[in-house]
């Protein structure tokens, strides 16, 4: 695992799992810092994680509705996970538009 605060470069990165697992790792780290919800949003980060390697593994953007709610249950409780979790899903997405993961 790599951790960066800065900024990092690494050259052309044709496999970008680096970049999202040092993210999903950053979100736990904060999810056990904080405690609040700990077990559920640790779920919720599992899920995230299993659909991105879905993405990965077959380039295509599935319907997850239940997903979409449990994430969108924590927006006013926990802002600050609303935010990592869309901020890496819409990374994820990206570097798939740009067929990098």
């Amino acid at each position: 695992n790599l951790t960066n605060n800065g900024v990092f470069n690494m050259g052309k990165i044709t496999d970008s799992n680096i970049t999202i697992n040092n993210s999903i790792e950053q979100i736990k780290k904060e999810i056990e810092e904080r405690g609040q919800d700990k077990e559920e949003l640790l779920q919720i980060l599992e899920e995230v994680k299993d659909y991105i390697d879905n993405l990965k593994e077959t380039n295509k953007i599935a319907k997850n509705t239940g997903l979409f709610k449990r994430i969108g249950e924590h927006l006013e409780k926990h802002q600050w996970f609303y935010g990592k979790v869309i901020n890496v899903l819409g990374e994820a997405l990206l570097l798939g538009m740009g067929n990098q993961i």
